[in-house]
């Protein structure tokens, strides 16, 4: 509604002097009120650590800006340089924090320099929000909303926890090549995680961030103090149950209407390799040791055919188990503490323990494949260099 309108509706007889001291005071309400219906949600900024700073602005920003939003040509090009000057600026101002306390200074200039890198950064943050919104037409607005929270999934998104959904279903879906609107379920359910999986995950990061700012600074381990950190704590285990919960709800729906070939990728991507790498495991059963060692050995057509067979069967039962693991976890995490308590062995640890008796069988199965005269050469050969799905790393060279 223009200022002009506003006047007449709201005081069409008012003397002229106090029209326009009203007037002014609504030009000035408007003004105000504009920068804070910019930005849907807090700042990134707001949200992540000093040290994490780098993602209020990420590499992706323009690619997530461009996808959220159907932009013109002259849109999309003035929003990637609008992000790259952004970028620039925040990458001067930390590394301008880091040279002037690299060189040695006091607790007080290293705090003082942390509290101006937070606040350039949030400026620079804010000002991006607000240049970037003003390239947009009004039936753009709503684009405008789900880009920041991509780019806040972008950044706050833990990708190694044992999570339902360890990662941003948004983007999954657009990489597999699947059309969740083809679905009503499907879609409903990405919608559900869009909007309110962005309340969560900015729920656990302002619990988090309050925790540690707690710990780091105002906690003098008086009762008080030890009683608000509890609080702070309650806050945080709540926020992320909360999380947990949501997303728990949404991976049922989701991997029940996915077909088969959809269902192992969208289960390989629900558990988290580098904790299976930690613990011995993986999901590719080809990749095991043994496995490597015998297919590089002189087999018989037959005895590789066999080979091909077991590794085949060992996948299938890996990826049929992980994918009832990922069900019990989400099954596991909507149930009652009590429940919980009575079974501590959690979905993901029983995994990992049927994971890795399919794996020696498989192990067992190949090396039985070979004659006595393979074995031996077997035993003697070299070991395969160690791969990436071996807890043990090689030795670094020698120079």
């Amino acid at each position: 509604m223009h200022t002009a309108r506003i006047k007449r509706v709201l005081f069409p007889r008012t003397p002229l002097v106090l029209r326009a001291a009203l007037s002014a005071a609504i030009v000035m309400w408007l003004w105000l009120l504009t920068p804070m219906a910019l930005a849907s949600g807090p700042l990134i900024s707001e949200l992540v650590e000093l040290e994490d700073l780098r993602r209020a602005i990420a590499s992706d920003t323009a690619t997530d800006f461009e996808r959220s939003i159907k932009l013109s040509g002259p849109q999309a090009e003035s929003s990637r340089l609008l992000i790259e000057g952004a970028r620039t600026e925040l990458e001067r101002v930390i590394n301008r924090h880091l040279r002037q306390t690299r060189a040695g200074c006091t607790y007080e200039e290293l705090k003082a320099s942390e509290v101006n890198v937070v606040d350039s950064a949030r400026k620079i943050e804010r000002q991006l929000l607000e240049d970037l919104r003003s390239l947009l037409n009004p039936d753009q607005t709503e684009g405008f909303d789900r880009f920041q929270r991509a780019a806040r999934r972008r950044a706050l998104v833990d990708f190694e926890n044992w999570t339902p959904i360890p990662f941003d279903l948004v983007t999954w879906f657009r990489k597999s090549g699947i059309d969740p609107a083809a679905d009503p379920e499907l879609r409903s359910a990405l919608d559900q995680y869009d909007v309110e999986g962005d309340k969560a995950l900015v729920e656990r990061a302002e619990a988090q961030r309050e925790y540690f700012t707690m710990s780091r600074g105002t906690f003098d381990g008086s009762p008080e103090a030890t009683a608000a950190q509890a609080k702070v704590r309650r806050r945080f285990d709540a926020a992320r149950a909360g999380l947990e919960r949501l997303q728990a709800t949404i991976v049922r729906t989701v991997l029940q209407r996915l077909p088969q070939d959809a269902q192992d990728r969208f289960v390989r991507a629900c558990l988290p390799y580098k904790q299976l790498v930690r613990f011995g495991s993986t999901l590719d059963p080809a990749k095991r040791p043994v496995v490597r060692e015998v297919r590089s050995m002189k087999l018989t057509p037959e005895q590789r055919a066999s080979v091909d067979q077991l590794v085949a069967k060992a996948e299938r039962a890996v990826l049929d188990r992980a994918r009832q693991c990922v069900l019990d976890n989400a099954t596991y995490l909507l149930a009652s503490d009590e429940y919980r308590q009575k079974n501590r062995t959690t979905p993901p640890n029983q995994f990992l323990e049927d994971a890795g008796k399919i794996e020696k069988k498989l192990d067992a199965d190949v090396l039985a494949l070979l004659t006595p005269r393979q074995r031996s050469e077997y035993d003697a050969s070299p070991v395969i260099d160690p791969s990436d799905v071996s807890p043990i790393k090689p030795e670094p060279a020698e120079r």
